[in-house]
């Protein structure tokens, strides 16, 4: 077991749907570390949830919203 399985088992085992960095990038817990794992120690553990920095995404990782669902 290496750490990305570590992360990847507690991300799930907790309802996590990935890792996001506020302003910089987020990675879902099935595809963690598209980025080499280049600051992953500044990432959080975040829901999938709508966009609202303004940008295009495929998809958008950040804190679960009070009263919003998945």
């Amino acid at each position: 077991m290496n750490i990305q399985d570590i992360i990847e088992d507690y991300l799930k085992k907790n309802g996590f749907d990935g890792l996001y960095n506020v302003g910089e990038c987020a990675c879902k817990v099935d595809d963690l570390f598209p980025c080499g794992g280049e600051g992953v120690l500044d990432c959080d553990a975040g829901y999938f949830g709508p966009c609202d920095c303004g940008e295009q995404h495929r998809f958008h990782i950040g804190p679960k919203k009070e009263g919003k669902t998945k």
